[in-house]
């Protein structure tokens, strides 16, 4: 079990996360947050049993082991992904999988956001 504090850069596995000014891409490989609809500090943390994300676009409730089964990550994997969440552990993003209604579209003009992580 791990939980990282985000900085300028951070290194999980072969997961690289770095905070950028500017993106133009809006992938599930970036998440742009508002800093004050969050509990900040963010950090990144393993999977819990019962750990679910509410996702973009739907606000529906749906389990982390379930996406994972989705998008076939190999279940040595699935323990030590990194998951980005608050300080009041809310799952913001999974990387390159899936974003939560936390993180913003870069079209979606009239929210502001002051945080932009991306993944290599």
């Amino acid at each position: 079990k791990y939980k990282i504090p985000l900085s300028q850069k951070t290194i999980i596995d072969n997961f690289e996360f770095n905070i950028v000014t500017k993106e133009e891409n809006d992938g599930n490989n970036i998440c742009r947050i508002n800093s004050k609809e969050v509990i900040l500090p963010l950090y990144f943390r393993n999977r819990k049993d019962g750990d679910y994300i509410i996702l973009k676009g739907s606000n529906k409730k749906k389990k982390i082991k379930e996406i994972f089964i989705e998008n076939k990550i190999p279940i040595n994997i699935r323990n030590t992904y990194p998951l980005l969440v608050d300080s009041k552990d809310n799952i913001i993003w999974i990387p390159n999988i899936k974003k939560s209604n936390f993180c913003i579209k870069i079209d979606e003009k009239e929210k502001n956001y002051d945080i932009i992580i991306k993944c290599k």
